[in-house]
């Protein structure tokens, strides 16, 4: 774009919203500033301080001097503006704030709620890792009114270590909830009404100021200001002629005050500057130089002198500043009095966009175009900064609310806009609204023919793939990625890597184990061409997935820790992943009867489990949790972990985990002894073997039904289940699921009599476990399956690898009674987390409390709690907290 010929004096460039700098520090101190006597200070006692005022109370004045008085804790000043409004960055900014590991989400994170939540746990975890106490300085957190980031920060607030303080400061309307934090004595307030400066305060300033004011006329400024800070510090740099204000309303009186006995009394160029501070909102000093303002560096000076101008940190190697908001707001109002006219406004803001534009403030660039209803420029640049803020950064928020102005502003945006708007949706989970954009870019496309329509159309077939992926639809997920493949090739290897990888998805869970093993090594190949290293991190998720599916379990497990070895490599945005690997590892070391090393991996995983969007990973970490309270003879414990999963399925709208965990409940109530209640929740589920039911609800209902019978006396029925699930398992290669059911057919056929072919059916069972490692398989399901091995074990035949394993069983079940005799639990030691909770219980926390200081669910930490209960032989909170300071475990 050409730049305007005419130059102008006073450019417009209404207060727009910068990206967040968190390295600087609160205003400096001038003499404009006084020390607040009916303000007790800050204190270590004070967990939160909020500070609720209009503007030009010195909010910002009163935290900065708490900020340079901090002595016994580290410091931290936040100032907010509308970038802070996007979740992502909130949590990566405040990371990067405190000294945490910073999160870039690479290639944007599939999932903007995982990233947030892996985010957040990061946060705590620097937090938790220091040394010294930290206090957070959160500057204009009105800001954040109506934004996901306003609730993270109230999270934030109640999550926070003990030894961590919070001062807020706002206007009214803050919208977070301070109000259980309150009752519970953790919040001072500060309001407008300590803050007003009263006669005493008044003469402070005139003292420092070195001026000359008599009672009486100290007494005037208080009146006619009020004791609005803001005014007093005004009335006393202006000096004579402070005029009487009109009556009314407080905006009035500012308004009125502000012009009359301040801006009219400054110097015509000091005036001038002013004005341009006002319009520009954040500045450098080049840029006001490059806008014709006159005398910036002095006006800067003397503002800050002042207390008016405000230094706000550090952008384009320069340090930038602000002028203070209420006077802003004044200054902007008596633009037309100025002789300024609108079209030169826009003119102005326009050279001042492009001035930002030009040294890569691109952020900043959008937002000044758009304050200054230039929405064609702001259109063509985000156009350009598109795929990096959403793809990037993983800024999705930022981008759809920017895109979101643009169009309030009448300007449609083009298809490749509309894309980006697709990922952004299909990245935050509101699946919906992206699938509303791709039908509005199709109507958009029509029927074009050109090269670039053809290929924005193609990119929309892609985009319903990766949706139905995300959604767990297999079936949708595979059609339209076939299509995609099949149309004109697209230049970009992510697009391909992202299709490869939603394919191998979809083989997976059809039994295709080589198609999908082939579908990622094409997606590992183009996710290095991108490069695109979380991309590279989602084919070892799935690989591992796949792998578990087919029961390949010793792959399985090799491939995983593989991947979790690599892992920082894959730091940026790779959490939420490393959390599906551990979950699907935990399932792995269970069944391998690795108890041990199976909670820890539950452990590391449960927090984020909720919020991933591999349903595979998901699974196996759910029904790893249970099993793993089971195993332990906590049936309550192991119920608690299945419900969990299944609260989980249904709030996510993943049927294959709810139907997963409502089989698992029922199978731990049949194997607790109440054979009714497991076959009645199975018939109000649909788990029925029989029926209309869906592939999914066979598969899980054959295998229940098996038991049901058999434990009800009807093998011949347990039989024809399980030859039905025999028979689809060998199609699909499952082998585990393969071993499972013949295991359950050797149990059938020996109840029928045939004990030929039920020794048939477990040697056929045993080989395939033996070359695959399975162990709890067999020794969860109970006395009569160890009777059935010890016969194998007893009757003469060749050292066979499956004989050889029965023995390997028979010795792991007995191993495992051994233990349970021993009652090892009372030498087991607490793992951090678990302290973590009951040094919450012991300050009187409920659970739902103790889940919101640990960002957990409650859920999780009912299986935290049962833990702690079987290491310390106790079956409530009473006796846990009474045994863990008897063994010394909480001091």
């Amino acid at each position: 774009m050409t730049q305007p010929k005419a130059r102008f004096r006073w450019p417009h460039f209404a207060a727009s919203s910068s990206q967040a700098v968190v390295e600087g520090g609160p205003p400096d101190l001038t003499t404009a500033t006084v020390a607040r006597r009916a303000i007790a200070p800050l204190s270590m006692r004070d967990r939160i301080v909020a500070i609720v005022a209009p503007a030009g109370y010195g909010k910002t004045t009163l935290m900065g001097g708490w900020f340079r008085a901090c002595k016994d804790a580290d410091p931290v000043w936040v100032g907010l503006d509308a970038s802070w409004r996007d979740q992502v960055f909130f949590v990566r900014s405040l990371l990067n704030a405190v000294g945490g590991p910073s999160e870039p989400v690479a290639m944007g994170a599939i999932d903007a709620t995982a990233a947030v939540e892996s985010g957040l746990l990061a946060l705590l975890q620097a937090l938790g890792q220091r040394r010294r106490p930290m206090v957070l300085f959160f500057d204009d957190v009105h800001v954040l009114r109506g934004s996901e980031s306003a609730h993270t920060l109230s999270r934030l607030l109640v999550a926070a270590p003990d030894y961590l303080r919070f001062v807020v400061c706002g206007r009214e309307g803050m919208d977070f909830d301070l109000a259980v934090l309150t009752a519970r004595g953790l919040v001072r307030w500060v309001t407008q009404h300590e803050l007003k400066l009263d006669a005493q305060d008044v003469r402070e300033l005139v003292r420092r100021r070195r001026l000359s004011a008599g009672d009486e006329e100290v007494e005037h400024i208080v009146g006619i200001t009020e004791g609005w800070p803001a005014l007093v510090q005004l009335a006393l740099a202006s000096g004579e002629g402070v005029q009487e204000a009109a009556g009314g309303s407080s905006n009035l009186l500012m308004d009125s005050f502000v012009y009359e006995s301040f801006f009219k009394g400054l110097a015509p160029a000091r005036r001038q500057a002013l004005f341009v501070m006002a319009a520009i909102g954040d500045f450098t000093l080049p840029l006001l130089v490059a806008l014709d303002a006159p005398e910036g560096a002095e006006a800067i000076a003397e503002g800050e002198q002042l207390g008016i101008v405000q230094r706000r940190g550090r952008v384009a190697g320069e340090p930038f500043y602000a002028l203070h908001a209420l006077v802003a707001e004044r200054a902007l109002t008596r633009l037309a009095d100025m002789g300024l006219r609108p079209v030169f406004v826009r003119i102005l803001r326009t050279r001042c966009a492009q001035w930002w534009h030009a040294r890569g403030e691109v952020y900043r660039a959008i937002r000044v175009a758009l304050e200054g209803d230039d929405a064609r420029l702001a259109s063509a640049y985000l156009t350009g900064y598109a795929r990096q803020l959403v793809q990037g950064e993983g800024r999705h928020e930022t981008f759809l609310d920017l895109l979101a102005q643009l169009e309030s502003r009448g300007v449609e945006p083009d298809c490749a806009l509309m894309l980006q708007a697709v990922w952004a949706l299909v990245f935050l989970r509101r699946y919906a609204e992206a699938a509303a954009w791709l039908t509005r870019i199709e109507r958009a496309c029509g029927k074009g023919q050109s090269a670039g329509v053809r290929l924005i159309l193609h990119t929309t077939v892609l985009q319903r793939g990766v949706i139905a992926g995300l959604r767990d639809n297999e079936a949708d997920a595979e059609v339209f990625v076939r299509r995609w493949l099949a149309g004109p090739p697209d230049p970009d290897p992510f697009h391909y890597g992202a299709a490869q990888t939603v394919l191998a998805y979809a083989h997976k869970c059809n039994g295709r184990f080589a198609e999908a093993a082939q579908s990622l090594r094409e997606a590992q190949v183009k996710f290095e061409e991108a490069p695109s290293p979380y991309g590279h991190m989602w084919v070892r998720v799935i690989s591992a997935a796949s792998l578990l599916k087919a029961g390949r379990h010793r792959d399985a497990l090799a491939d995983s820790a593989s991947a979790l070895a690599e892992e920082p490599a894959f730091a940026p945005g790779a959490a939420g992943l490393a959390a599906m690997l551990r979950a699907i590892r935990a399932l792995l070391l269970y069944e391998r009867n690795q108890c041990t090393d199976a909670m820890v991996e539950v452990e590391a995983a449960l927090p984020l489990l909720p919020h991933q969007g591999i349903v595979d990973a998901m699974v196996a970490g759910y029904v790893a949790a249970s099993r793993l309270q089971a195993a332990r003879g906590d049936i309550s414990g192991a119920l608690d972990a299945a419900a969990e999963g299944e609260r989980v399925g249904l709030a996510r709208g993943f049927v294959r985990l709810q139907l997963t965990m409502v089989a698992e409940r029922a199978l731990l109530l049949l194997r607790a002894g109440d054979v009714e209640a497991a076959r009645q929740m199975a018939n109000d589920n649909g788990l029925l073997p029989q029926g209309p039911q869906t592939n999914l609800h066979r598969d899980k209902a054959e295998r229940l039904w098996a038991r049901l019978d058999l434990a009800q006396g009807r093998p011949d029925l347990a039989l024809q289940w399980v030859d039905s699930g025999i028979a689809r398992a060998r199609r699909s290669h499952q082998q585990h699921k393969l071993a499972e059911l013949l295991m359950l057919r050797s149990l059938a056929l020996v109840r029928t009599g045939d004990a030929e072919g039920g020794h048939d059916a477990v040697m056929e069972s045993l080989r395939i476990a033996a070359s695959n490692g399975y162990v709890r398989l067999y020794l969860d399901e109970g006395p009569e399956l160890e009777s059935l091995l010890r016969r194998v074990a007893d009757k003469p035949q060749s050292p066979t690898p499956a004989f050889l394993y029965a023995r390997t069983l028979l010795l792991a079940a007995g191993a495992a009674s051994a233990r349970q005799d021993a009652a090892p639990a009372d030498q087991e030691r607490p793992t951090e987390r678990e302290l973590q909770i009951l040094r919450l219980l012991a300050d009187g926390l409920s659970n739902g409390e103790v889940a919101g200081r640990l960002v957990l669910t409650e859920g999780t930490v009912k299986w935290h709690l049962h833990n702690i209960y079987a290491k310390l032989g106790v079956k409530n909170r009473t006796g846990a907290l009474r045994e863990a300071r008897t063994r010394a475990w909480l001091v």
